[in-house]
């Protein structure tokens, strides 16, 4: 993928440290749910570890080199184009399920004004991926956008829960990785959140 059709290099280095707790924690045979994908960071973390991996990406392109990086390192996943929004209902009427759905979507609101459309995204996220997730199953949600708190973030989750009536417990909450610091004084460099959530 040309360096000016893509976001960034494709490889974000400040989830380095989640993507290898993911794979710390999972064990093989799980089914593992990767949206957003884009290179396929988090797919194939899991896919090493012995999952059944699904990426799913709107970009073409992103695919394309997901299936490269996994063809490099003998790894095996499954790949599928297609707006996660959309893709979520649809899976849930084909009874998808999976133990693992990890969700990064990209900053959505890159400004203030547009907190409430990032608030709404995770709530609807959250709500259409529920369904898929199997009884003890884990989901990480994560915000790149600084416009959103931690707070707003676990509220937005709590509702969706809430309104799918799916007891959801919030077990760790994570940041970007240690090179990506976050310096007290400029608090938009504390950007990165995941929630490590329990069904």
């Amino acid at each position: 993928m040309p360096t000016d059709a893509g976001r960034k290099t494709g490889y974000y280095l400040d989830q380095r440290e989640n993507r290898r707790r993911l794979a710390q924690r999972v064990r093989p045979g799980e089914r593992v749910l990767d949206l957003f994908c884009y290179t396929g960071g988090f797919a194939l973390y899991a896919a090493r570890e012995g999952a059944h991996a699904v990426g799913v990406d709107i970009l073409p392109d992103a695919i394309d080199l997901a299936q490269v990086h996994a063809r490099r390192n003998g790894l095996e996943a499954h790949w599928i184009v297609d707006n996660a929004f959309d893709w979520l209902p649809q899976a849930a009427e084909q009874g998808a399920q999976f133990d693992w759905i990890v969700m990064d979507p990209p900053a959505i609101a890159k400004r203030y004004n547009q907190k409430d459309s990032l608030r709404w995204a995770v709530w609807k996220l959250v709500y259409h991926a529920l369904p898929l997730l199997a009884e003890g199953g884990r989901m990480v949600i994560c915000s790149c956008a600084y416009q959103l708190s931690l707070q707003e973030m676990i509220e937005a989750v709590r509702l969706a829960a809430t309104d799918r009536e799916r007891p959801l417990f919030l077990e760790e909450v994570t940041f970007q990785a240690p090179d990506h610091p976050y310096l007290l004084q400029f608090p938009e460099s504390l950007y990165l959140k995941c929630l490590w959530t329990r069904l």
